[in-house]
Order: C-alpha cells, then structure tokens, then sequence
C-alpha cells in the first residue's frame, strides 16, 4: 500500500509558534524546526502512522492520534486509507503541532 503524508493548512502557524517559542537566532530556529519536521513526517512515512507512543483521541474532532515526537512538540495526525480503483493509499495527515495536547 502506497503510503503519503501530508500537513494541513493550520501546521504553517503552529510552526511559526514554534519557531517564536524556540530558543536561538532565527536561521538556527528555522533550520532545527526543518529537521524535526522532516524527521517527523519520514517517521510517519515510514510507519504508516502506526507510531506505538502515539494516543487515540476522539476529542476534541476529528478523532486522531497524539504523538510527542520532540521534547516540546506535540504533532496531532490521523490515519485514512483511500481506495482508488485497485490501489489503496495510506494517507497521513499532520492536523496540528502544539507544544502539548489538550487537558
């Protein structure tokens, strides 16, 4: 099954809250928040979503899987499969990044 990973419209200000939120110069924050995304959707990539410390949550909607994948950073995601003829596709998308999940 083809596998891809997608990041929704809201990930460009919640990665902009944690380039604000980290510590250093501006290009060193960029460049360490590049890596840690690229490593983060590589991981999902690779895994299919199937991440053993992620959590299920069905609140608040859509029901999704939390998975701190940094020591400060949180990536909410959910896992679809969409069949297109006779292919399946495993499509993860990243709703959020947050520096913790909700209460």
């Amino acid at each position: 099954m083809r596998g891809i990973v997608r990041m929704h419209g809201r990930c460009v200000e919640d990665m902009q809250a944690w380039l604000d939120r980290s510590p250093g110069a501006d290009d060193d924050r960029r460049a360490l928040v590049r890596v840690a995304i690229d490593a983060m959707k590589a991981e999902l990539a690779r895994t299919g979503g199937r991440i053993p410390s992620a959590t299920f949550r069905d609140d608040p909607p859509p029901p999704s899987f939390w998975w701190r994948f940094t020591s400060n950073s949180w990536a909410r995601f959910r896992v679809r499969v969409k069949r297109r003829w006779f292919r399946r596709e495993k499509v993860v998308t990243v709703i959020r990044l947050h520096g913790a999940p909700p209460g």
